[in-house]
C-alpha cells in the first residue's frame, strides 16, 4: 500500500524523486520513449503541415511550471492528503469539476488540484474558478514528470477516463500516491492486448483502484489487473452531469444571440473534428435546406479553427453570425467560444455530436439533457457504450452518408409531434444510467479516509 511504503521509506520530495529515478523499469521504458521521440515529432509535424492539424508544443507540459503558484503553494502549506485529478481538456473539466464538488461535500477542507493538458482550458479554469489550484498535465517522460512530481507532490492522483501515461502513474506511484482510474475504459484488442500483456500488467501495476465504465471493460481489464489492485464497475459519470452551469450573463447572451433569429427550426453541429466532417455537414445542412428554413449552429472541436470554418461556411454562401461578436441573425450561428455549448444545445431541435466520422468520437450525452436527439458518425470509439444506449432507447442514430444526416434531420423537422415523446425517451435513458457519480465518491472516500487513518497512526509512532 503506498502509504505504507511512504511511511517506512522515502521522506522528503527528494528522497521521493530519487526512488523513482531508481526504478529500472521506469528508466527502461523512458529510454524506450526516446528513442520513439524522433518518430512522434515527425507525425506531430505531418500532422501540422499536411492535415492542417495545429498540434502545438506546450512548453509549460515540460519545466512544470505552475500556472497558478501561489494558490496551488498555498494549497500544499496545509496539513491535509493533497488530491490531484488529471483530465485531458473542457470535456473531462466537466466530471472533474463534479469529483471536487462530491468530494468537498463531504471534505471541505480537502486539498485539490486540477490537472489539465490544454492551455486554453487551464486559461478557462483561472478564469471561472478562481482560487481552484490548477497545473498543467506533464508530457510522460521522466524529465517533465520528475519535475511535476516534484513542483505537485500528489498524495492521491485520479486519473479520469484515460489511464496509458506509464511514466506519470508509476512516477507519483513510486512518489507515495495512491493512484486511482475514474471512470475507466478498456476495450479489448486480441492480438494487441495479448502481445501487450506484460506492458499492461505493469502499468496497472501502479493503479490502486481502478473504476470503469461497465462490465465489458471489466471483463476485458480483468486478466492484466494482480489482486493488489482494486477493480470494481461504477458505471460512467457523464451520465450525472446533467446541465453544465454557466454564468447568469452568458446564458442571457446566448439567449440574445440565437432568439435573435427568426422562428426556424435550428440544427446544432458540434464538436465538428477538421473541414472533412464541416463539409459532411455542410452537405447535409443545404439538402435539408432545400426543403425546410432552418438555421444551423456549428461548435468545432477546436476554437483555432473557427477563420477557417468561416471561410468554408462562406464558401457555401452562408451567412456567419459569431457568438464571441454577438453579430446578429444568419443562416449559421458559429459558436467560438468554450464552456457554452452544452446550454447552447437547448435550441437545437436535432443535433449531430462530431468526432466520429474518422476520430474517435465526443460525448453525445449533452444535447439529451435537452431532450435533443443526437446523431453521429460511424465508429464507435470511446463512446461506443454509450451511442449503443442511445440507439436502444430510440433516441442516437448512426451515420455513414452526409445523404442520411440530411434524411434523419428532415424526419425529425417533419414530425413535430414527436418532439414530446423523444424528449421523454432522452430523460428516461440518462435516468437509467445515472448513479456512477455516488458510487465514485463513496470508494474515493473510503481511500481518503483509510490514507487519513495511516497517515495519523505513522505521525503518532
Amino acid at each position: 500500500m503506498s502509504i505504507s511504503k511512504a511511511k517506512n521509506g522515502a521522506k522528503t520530495p527528494a528522497e521521493k524523486i530519487l526512488r523513482c529515478l531508481l526504478d529500472p523499469l521506469l528508466l527502461f521504458w523512458s529510454f524506450l520513449v526516446a528513442l520513439w521521440f524522433p518518430i512522434v515529432l515527425f507525425h506531430r509535424a505531418r500532422r501540422s503541415l499536411f492535415r492542417r492539424k495545429k498540434d502545438p508544443f506546450i512548453a509549460e507540459r515540460w519545466t512544470a511550471e505552475l500556472p497558478t503558484p501561489d494558490i496551488t503553494r498555498e494549497l500544499l502549506g496545509r496539513p491535509g492528503s493533497h488530491i490531484v485529478i488529471v483530465g485531458a481538456s473542457f470535456g473531462e473539466l466537466v466530471i472533474i469539476d463534479k469529483i471536487t464538488r462530491g468530494i468537498k461535500g463531504d471534505r471541505p477542507e480537502a486539498k485539490v488540484t486540477w490537472a489539465i493538458r490544454d492551455r486554453p482550458t487551464v486559461e478557462l479554469v483561472k478564469r471561472l474558478h478562481a482560487g481552484q489550484s490548477v497545473v498543467f498535465w506533464p508530457y510522460d517522460w521522466i524529465v517533465p514528470v520528475m519535475r511535476w512530481v516534484k513542483n505537485t507532490q500528489p498524495d492521491v492522483l485520479l486519473m479520469v477516463e484515460k489511464f496509458r501515461f506509464p511514466v506519470l502513474a508509476h512516477g507519483a506511484h513510486k512518489f507515495g500516491a495512491d493512484v486511482v482510474l475514474v471512470s475507466g475504459r478498456f476495450k479489448k484488442h486480441r492480438l494487441f492486448h495479448i502481445l501487450s500483456g506484460p506492458y499492461f500488467k505493469w502499468l496497472f501495476g501502479a493503479y490502486r483502484k481502478m473504476f470503469l465504465q461497465n462490465d465489458q471493460y471489466m471483463g476485458s481489464l480483468k486478466p492484466f489487473v494482480s489482486d493488489s489492485t482494486n477493480a470494481v464497475v461504477t458505471g460512467d459519470i457523464k451520465f450525472d452531469l446533467r446541465h453544465v452551469p454557466i454564468e447568469a450573463n452568458k446564458s442571457a447572451e446566448i439567449d440574445r444571440w440565437i432568439d435573435s433569429a427568426s422562428s426556424s427550426p435550428i440544427l446544432a453541429a458540434a464538436s465538428t473534428d477538421g473541414q472533412e466532417e464541416e463539409r459532411f455537414v455542410l452537405d447535409a445542412y443545404m439538402a435539408v435546406r432545400k426543403k425546410h428554413d432552418v438555421r444551423l449552429l456549428m461548435a468545432p472541436r477546436k476554437t483555432e479553427r473557427v477563420q477557417e470554418l468561416t471561410e468554408t461556411l462562406e464558401s457555401f454562401g452562408l451567412t456567419v453570425s459569431r457568438r464571441s461578436k454577438m453579430e446578429g441573425a444568419a443562416d449559421v450561428y458559429l459558436l467560438d467560444t468554450l464552456g457554452e455549448l452544452s446550454y447552447a444545445y437547448k435550441f437545437a431541435t436535432a443535433a449531430y455530436v462530431g468526432g466520429a466520422l474518422v476520430g474517435m468520437g465526443h460525448n453525445v450525452l449533452e444535447p439529451l439533457e435537452w431532450g435533443v436527439p443526437v446523431s453521429y458518425g460511424p465508429r464507435r470509439g470511446h463512446f461506443g457504450p454509450i451511442q449503443e444506449s442511445c440507439e436502444r432507447a430510440g433516441v442516437g442514430t448512426r451515420i455513414w452518408e452526409s445523404s442520411e444526416l440530411s434524411a434523419h434531420w428532415m424526419a425529425l423537422l417533419e414530425s413535430p409531434e414527436s418532439d414530446e415523446q423523444l424528449a421523454e425517451l432522452c430523460r428516461a435513458m440518462l435516468e437509467q444510467h445515472r448513479g456512477a457519480l455516488a458510487v465514485t465518491l463513496k470508494e474515493l472516500n473510503e481511500l481518503l479516509d483509510e490514507r487519513d487513518s495511516l497517515t495519523a497512526w505513522a505521525s503518532s509512532t
